[in-house]
Protein backbone atom coordinates (compact mmCIF):
# COMPACT_ATOMS: atom_id res chain seq x y z
CA UNK A 1 0.00 0.00 0.00
CA UNK A 2 1.20 3.27 -0.93
CA UNK A 3 -0.35 6.91 0.37
CA UNK A 4 2.06 9.24 -0.80
CA UNK A 5 4.77 9.39 -3.61
CA UNK A 6 7.41 12.80 -2.91
CA UNK A 7 10.64 12.99 -4.69
CA UNK A 8 13.70 15.13 -3.37
CA UNK A 9 14.92 18.61 -4.93
CA UNK A 10 17.88 17.20 -6.21
CA UNK A 11 15.87 14.11 -7.80
CA UNK A 12 18.30 11.26 -6.72
CA UNK A 13 15.28 9.72 -4.24
CA UNK A 14 12.10 8.34 -3.97
CA UNK A 15 9.84 8.33 -0.91
CA UNK A 16 7.15 6.29 -0.90
CA UNK A 17 5.02 6.58 1.87
CA UNK A 18 2.66 4.05 3.33
CA UNK A 19 1.24 1.62 6.22
CA UNK A 20 3.10 2.58 9.21
CA UNK A 21 6.58 3.25 6.87
CA UNK A 22 8.33 5.45 4.69
CA UNK A 23 10.57 3.75 2.03
CA UNK A 24 13.43 5.74 0.19
CA UNK A 25 13.99 4.37 -3.39
CA UNK A 26 17.36 5.43 -5.70
CA UNK A 27 15.77 6.86 -8.52
CA UNK A 28 18.84 5.76 -10.78
CA UNK A 29 19.13 1.92 -9.65
CA UNK A 30 17.73 -0.51 -11.32
CA UNK A 31 16.62 -2.61 -7.09
CA UNK A 32 13.70 -2.71 -6.47
CA UNK A 33 14.66 -2.65 -2.47
CA UNK A 34 15.10 0.51 -0.81
CA UNK A 35 17.94 2.40 0.19
CA UNK A 36 16.12 2.91 3.89
CA UNK A 37 13.48 2.31 5.40
CA UNK A 38 11.81 4.77 8.32
CA UNK A 39 9.50 2.42 10.26
CA UNK A 40 8.81 5.01 13.56
CA UNK A 41 5.32 5.46 12.70
CA UNK A 42 2.30 3.41 13.97
CA UNK A 43 -0.77 3.48 11.26
CA UNK A 44 -0.75 4.59 8.00
CA UNK A 45 1.94 7.39 6.93
CA UNK A 46 -0.28 10.41 4.84
CA UNK A 47 2.35 12.77 4.04
CA UNK A 48 6.19 12.84 3.06
CA UNK A 49 8.04 15.78 2.01
CA UNK A 50 11.49 17.47 1.83
CA UNK A 51 13.22 20.77 2.80
CA UNK A 52 14.42 22.77 -0.33
CA UNK A 53 18.01 21.82 0.63
CA UNK A 54 17.17 18.05 0.31
CA UNK A 55 18.40 17.32 4.16
CA UNK A 56 15.25 16.71 6.00
CA UNK A 57 12.32 14.89 5.07
CA UNK A 58 9.40 15.36 7.50
CA UNK A 59 6.22 12.98 7.77
CA UNK A 60 2.83 12.88 9.29
CA UNK A 61 0.93 9.95 10.16
CA UNK A 62 -2.59 8.58 10.78
CA UNK A 63 -1.04 7.86 14.38
CA UNK A 64 -1.42 11.81 14.98
CA UNK A 65 2.68 12.21 15.19
CA UNK A 66 4.59 14.76 12.23
CA UNK A 67 8.33 13.55 12.16
CA UNK A 68 11.36 15.39 10.72
CA UNK A 69 13.73 12.85 10.02
CA UNK A 70 17.74 14.38 9.20
CA UNK A 71 18.57 12.57 5.91
CA UNK A 72 22.22 13.61 6.14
Amino acid sequence: QVNRLEITPDKRFLAAAGNSHIRLFDVNSNSPQPVISYDSHTSNVMAVGFHCDGNWMYSGSEDGTVRIWDLR
